[in-house]
C-alpha cells in the first residue's frame, strides 16, 4: 500500500538548534524529513548549525549539503532566515551582521510576538558564568564597557590555550559536554544556566529567552524578583530531535518520531526540482563565508 508524505505545516517561527552538520552525529537525514513538512514565515537556526572545521575540510555529506539547501531554499522563497553562531561555528561572529539576501548571521537576535518581546542566542557565552557562578552583572559590566579593545586579546588567548591544550591532550571546557559527561554536576549546571539564561534576557527587556547548547529541550516559566520569564530551550539534533514551534500564539516543543515520517512510495514521491539561480548563487555565497571564515 502506498504511504503518503506528511502534510505540509504553517509556521510562524521554526527553531532548530545543534545540528551539527558535518560531525558524524549529525542526524541531517531527520531533519530535512522535518524540514520537508514546515513553511516557516521566520526559521532560527540557534547556534551550532554547522561544525565548521568539518566544513573547512571538506566533509560535508549529501544529506547534510541538502539540508542547507533546504534552508536557502526557505530563504529565496521569502522566508527569514536568521543563523545564529554558536561555539562550533563562533568564527562567523568576526563577519559581524552578515545578510545574504533574506539569510541573515548574527550573534543575537531580538524579536517581538504578539506583544511579547523575545531574545534569542546560542548560550555558549554563558559558559564561564556557569563555570565560575557569575551574576548578569559581572557578566555585563566590565566585558561590556572594554569589548572593542578586549575582544582580540580574547581571541588570542583562546588561540593559544587551544594550542596548550592540544599539546597537553586536553579540551576545552564546555558546558554541553559538562552536561552529557558529568551525571552528577549536570543538574546543578542546567539550573545554573537556565537562571543566567532568563536573566540575561531580562536584562534586555525580554520576557521571553529562546536557546540551546546544552542540549536539554524545555519549556518553563521561571520567577525573577516577582516577574515572569519564559524559558525555552530548542534542543538539539544529536540526542534528542526537538525544534521550538510558534503557532496560533502559542509556543511548543516539537519532538520528532520516526512513524511520522513512513518512507513513500516511489509514485508518491515528488521529482527532485533544481535549484535556480538565486538559489545557486545565495549557496555559493554562504559556502565561501563558511570556508573563509
Amino acid at each position: 500500500m502506498a504511504v503518503a508524505p506528511p502534510r505540509t505545516r504553517h509556521l510562524n517561527v521554526a527553531v532548530l538548534a545543534d545540528l551539527h552538520l558535518g560531525s558524524s552525529r549529525s542526524k541531517a537525514k531527520e531533519v530535512l524529513a522535518y524540514l520537508d513538512t514546515i513553511t516557516p514565515d521566520t526559521l532560527v537556526l540557534a547556534g551550532d548549525f554547522i561544525d565548521l572545521a568539518k566544513v573547512q575540510q571538506g566533509k560535508l555529506k549529501q544529506d547534510q549539503l541538502a539540508v542547507v539547501r533546504k534552508v536557502l531554499d526557505f530563504a529565496h522563497a521569502g522566508s527569514k532566515v536568521y543563523y545564529l553562531t554558536g561555539n562550533h561555528d563562533a568564527r562567523l561572529r568576526k563577519f559581524g551582521n552578515l545578510a545574504l539576501g533574506n539569510l541573515h548571521i548574527r550573534e543575537e537576535l531580538l524579536l517581538q510576538f504578539d506583544g511579547h518581546k523575545c531574545y534569542f542566542f546560542h548560550g555558549d557565552c554563558l559558559d564561564a558564568a556557569v563555570k565560575y557562578k557569575l551574576s548578569t552583572d559581572q557578566m555585563n559590566g566590565v566585558w561590556g564597557i572594554l569589548k572593542p579593545t578586549l575582544r582580540s586579546l580574547v581571541n588570542l588567548r583562546n588561540w593559544v590555550g587551544t594550542a596548550f591544550r592540544k599539546l597537553a591532550g586536553r579540551r576545552k571546557w564546555s558546558l554541553a559536554t559538562e552536561v552529557k559527561t558529568n551525571p552528577q554536576a549536570a543538574e546543578a549546571y542546567v539550573e545554573h544556566f537556565e537562571r543566567a539564561a532568563s536573566r540575561l534576557a531580562k536584562s534586555k527587556g525580554c520576557d521571553h529567552v529562546i536557546c540551546a547548547h546544552i542540549h536539554q529541550p524545555k519549556i518553563e516559566q521561571r520567577q525573577l524578583n516577582g516577574e515572569v520569564v519564559h524559558y525555552l530551550n530548542a534542543g538539539d539534533w544529536v540526542d534528542n530531535l526537538t525544534a521550538l514551534e510558534y503557532r496560533f500564539g502559542k509556543w511548543k516543543l516539537y519532538q520528532y518520531d520516526a512513524d511520522d515520517y513512513p518512507e513513500p512510495s516511489r509514485l508518491l514521491r515528488p521529482p527532485l526540482a533544481k535549484p535556480d539561480k538565486g538559489s545557486r548563487k545565495m549557496e555559493e555565497e554562504l559556502m565561501r563565508t563558511l570556508v573563509n571564515a
